[in-house]
């Protein structure tokens, strides 16, 4: 037995030894077994431990250990349920369980620091070859007594996991919290091992419903959580899993998922469990169709447990297809979650579900399979195809999208029209660059792109404008029944007429909760019509509108809402308010009573008018947000740019400066041309708190949804955990608002900070391949993306070179071959990771964990690798899936942040 090609359940294979009894098949449920096909063996196993009677709970799974070589007495008869077990003896039993005893007696030893019982070493060593356990996890807590020290359940649990080939799914869960009562004791490092044991029902909890993470493990204990596991194991070459063909009281037939059938033979000692019993059954309890674990010795069974009531027959495989080979007659298929590669038969038919013949070249990745074959033949003989996806890029123009439900329907150049369900994440471009694809709407013209029957990507090529007309307004009048707007048009000088509903929407620069009421006589619009030419939104072109800053108030005259104030520059102003005065409270809009009982003397106001002095809207305000345009340590002032001018604050005593990712900042640490928030005093006066808004460039390793919390990696600096408040909005490359658990775990993040606080987060854009030329003076490179024509990227001079270990260098350093990940920051500056490369020799790929596992050539390297999961995997110019890399084949692996973003397989 091997580790390769785990799945999410071990595939259905005969055992591997040469034990059948007989090439003929029992008829089902046939009562006369061929006494040919049966060998009798009366020698009674050895499995009576007197201190695990039958009425112990542990007793079956003992039992099933004990027969097959896993577990051991501490002496004779005496198993000891109760005590401890090692660290060591847990891994010598794990070796044993995957069948790995003999090629750890032939492993070459490597030095260690651990310190192991020489019996142990060989399973120890093993352990660590194939990634059971980890040289750095248990490094960090070697010395005396490593081998010997009491296993924990945690640490058990991670061990199991690890063994079954889980990795992958125990990643995933790593951010959620278990439901035991004591979650907080449980170390972040094993909590998603955890879930997945849980999960898979190979341990559980206590009776008061904590887990008891630090607490030992019993050798019952240990035994149960073994035994759980053999649904996911792989066949050796005295245990397997079949599917109940026939079974009488001296035989079963049993098949696997390749429709081979053998026969074995029951013994009077042979132990039989049905499913979910505790206590063994007095006679075989099996019926057709039961998936049964067996263990056999000397050509018979001597332990037969059913694991599944229901098993399926294995004539039949139906799912998705991943690789078709002819070259090595093989079939590589998706089905129930796990990958299985199955033999086929040359020449193969290959039909649609109507009986017409395809052409395999007709078959793509995705493509919804039945595979059948005739009895037992190992080999698939037809295949009935029925979907294939649809992968195309096209044009059209959209008839109707719902974002919510993830459905958009196009009218094509073709003519026809069609519905595509959309990918969580679409990438979209308004021209060239990402935009909010919250903006699409009906009869947009655009590109998409159709990737296994869902739309992926959107490029925007014409946005729909609806029919508009342009003017001065002219006049604005409501009766009973309609409200109507005039204006002189500009095309032409003539007026035009359209009537509008009260709820118009209005949008006038620098105003907010506008409406139609807003609008006035002279003021330059533009009119978006419906199809009935009915006004729909009024947008004011030109207005003569603006905000005057930190006005000091002399006098309010209640009676006639006269309002005088001194503005910056000391001149006396006289404002008359009215009824549409909007009054802005510390942010907030308030009533027209409240607002005006703050025009008190000596109030800071900021007065928002047109020409004529009508004074829309009088914000009393508490902060301004702007760029630091000047900072005056001496004379303690900083100038803020606010729009188009410019406030000059003075800095009160005791003022607080937050600058993000900075400890204990001072004024001279302000940059200028950076944003910032400037927050006033009680007297509105002076300056009490400066926040500065920056931005950063992360990678996520891992979220939790349940707390916010982002564990971040970067190959330079290393890990580090934040909390995303639920009052920051995170956002993928298009723009879309998502949930935290549809983050990539291998993508970048903009972090945007306000001070302290995480105000948004944002997919960074990304472009990933080989670098074939660099013109460093003009900030370009040109590269080729998955062995794609060449693309410029226009990366400007100012881009920033990572190279693991490095300092940051600029594209001067970048050469052809590089291979590279461009990553686009809020800023438009580009940050360059280079991969790091490493050439080895491949020993196979992991489908269950998505992982290459190499031969290193030190016990420090790491042993396997994940993939991104858009990594480039080629020989030359033909691609390869990865588990369709050939073992012991050189290759290059090129990899950013941990993950494999290339493999070149070397000729």
């Amino acid at each position: 037995m091997t580790l390769k090609k785990r799945a999410t359940k071990a595939a259905i294979v005969l055992l591997t030894a040469s034990m059948t009894l007989g090439a003929p098949a029992l008829a089902a449920l046939d009562t006369n077994v061929p006494q040919s096909t049966v060998q009798n063996v009366s020698a009674k196993p050895n499995l009576k431990f007197t201190d695990v009677p039958l009425s112990h709970w542990a007793n079956k799974y003992i039992t099933k250990l004990a027969l097959l070589g896993i577990v051991d007495g501490k002496s004779a008869g005496i198993y000891d349920p109760g005590s401890s077990v090692t660290q060591e003896e847990v891994i010598t039993m794990l070796v044993r369980m995957l069948g790995l005893e003999q090629a750890a007696r032939e492993l070459s030893s490597f030095a260690s620091d651990l310190e192991i019982s020489d019996y142990a070493k060989m399973y120890v060593f093993m352990a660590l070859e194939k990634g059971i356990i980890q040289y750095p996890e248990e490094s960090a807590t070697s010395g005396v007594g490593w081998g010997t020290r009491p296993a924990s359940r945690e640490w058990v649990a991670k061990l199991v996991i690890r063994a079954i080939g889980r990795q992958a799914e125990a990643n995933e869960l790593a951010g959620q919290a278990t439901r035991f009562g004591d979650d907080g004791d449980i170390s972040a490092s094993t909590r998603g091992f955890i879930n997945e044991a849980v999960a898979l029902k190979i341990v559980d909890g206590m009776d008061d419903g904590t887990f008891k993470p630090a607490k030992s493990v019993t050798r019952a204990e240990m035994a149960t959580f073994l035994s759980r596991t053999s649904p996911y194991m792989d066949s050796t070459d005295i245990s397997g899993l079949g599917i109940v063909e026939s079974a009488t009281d001296k035989a079963v037939v049993l098949s696997d998922d390749y429709g081979d059938q053998k026969t074995f033979a029951f013994t009077a000692d042979t132990v039989f469990y049905g499913y979910n019993q505790s206590t063994p059954a007095a006679s075989q309890p099996f019926k057709q169709g039961n998936k049964l674990f067996i263990v056999v010795k000397d050509a018979n069974v001597v332990y037969a447990e059913v694991v599944e009531e229901n098993g399926k027959a294995a004539n039949v495989l139906e799912g998705t297809l991943v690789n078709l080979d002819f070259n090595t007659s093989q079939i590589v298929m998706k089905s129930n979650g796990k990958e299985i590669t199955a033999q086929i038969q040359i020449p193969l038919s290959i039909v649609d579900k109507d009986g017409k013949g395809l052409a395999s070249s007709e078959l793509v990745p995705g493509t919804v399979l039945e595979l059948n074959r005739t009895g037992s033949k190992a080999k698939y003989t037809s295949i009935i195809v029925k979907h294939i996806p649809l992968n195309k890029t096209a044009e059209g123009v959209i008839q109707s999208v719902n974002l919510t439900d993830k459905k958009i329907t196009i009218l094509e150049t073709d003519g026809s029209t069609a519905t595509y369900p959309m990918a969580n994440t679409v990438t979209y471009y308004a021209g060239t660059a990402g935009g909010d694809i919250s903006a699409i709407k009906a009869k947009d013209k655009i590109s998409f792109v159709i990737d296994t029957d869902v739309l992926t990507e959107m490029t925007m090529l014409a946005a729909y404008e609806p029919p508009s007309d342009k003017g001065r307004i002219s006049d604005i009048k409501e009766d009973k029944n309609y409200l109507y707007i005039t204006i002189i048009r500009s095309s032409d000088g003539k007026p035009a007429s359209y009537t509008f509903d009260s709820n118009l929407k209005v949008n006038i620069s620098g105003m907010e909760y506008t409406s139609f009421r807003d609008l006035e006589v002279d003021d330059e619009v533009k009119l978006l019509l419906d199809d009935d030419n009915k006004v729909i939104e009024a947008v004011v072109t030109n207005r003569a509108l603006q905000t005057e800053f930190m006005n000091t108030v002399v006098s309010y005259d209640s009676k006639n809402r006269y309002l005088v104030v001194k503005n910056q520059a000391g001149k006396t102003v006289f404002y008359e308010l009215s009824d549409s005065t909007v009054f802005e409270l510390y942010g907030s809009t308030t009533t027209f009573t409240l607002g005006a009982s703050n025009l008190t003397e000596g109030k800071k106001i900021d007065i928002l008018s047109s020409s004529e002095n009508t004074v829309k809207k009088i914000s009393i305000v508490y902060n301004y947000q702007g760029t630091i345009a000047r900072v005056s340590p001496l004379a303690r002032t900083i100038t803020l740019q606010v729009g188009d001018q410019y406030l000059t604050l003075t800095l009160g005593t005791g003022v607080g400066i937050v600058i993000p990712n900075k400890s204990n900042p001072a004024i001279t640490d302000l940059i200028v041309g950076e944003p910032a928030t400037i927050m006033l005093d009680s007297t509105g006066t002076n300056i009490s708190m400066v926040e500065v808004s920056r931005s950063f460039l992360v990678y996520l390793a891992n979220k939790s949804g349940s707390n916010r919390q982002l564990t971040l990696q970067d190959q330079l600096n290393g890990s580090s955990t934040i909390t995303i408040p639920y009052s920051a909005k995170i956002y993928n490359m298009s723009g879309q608002e998502i949930p935290i658990d549809s983050m990539s775990n291998e993508d970048p993040y903009v972090l945007y900070y306000k001070g302290s606080t995480i105000e948004k987060v944002q997919a960074a854009q990304v472009s990933r391949g080989n670098v074939l030329a660099v013109d460093a003076a003009a900030g370009k490179i040109t590269i080729s993306e998955a062995g794609s024509a060449g693309k410029t990227l226009e990366v400007g001079t100012a881009a920033v070179v990572k190279r693991t270990s490095l300092s940051d260098t600029t594209l001067a350093d970048l050469k052809a071959g590089d291979r590279i990940e461009a990553v686009k920051g809020q800023d438009g500056v580009y940050t360059i990771y280079t991969a790091t490369a490493m050439t080895r020799k491949t020993d196979y790929y992991d489908t269950a964990t998505s992982n290459l596992y190499i031969l290193r050539e030190s016990l420090g390297e790491a042993r396997n690798y994940p993939f991104h999961s858009k990594a480039y995997i080629h020989q030359g110019t033909i691609s390869y899936a990865p588990a369709s890399i050939p073992s012991g084949k050189t290759v290059t692996l090129y990899l950013i942040n941990g993950k494999i973003v290339e493999v070149d397989i070397q000729s």
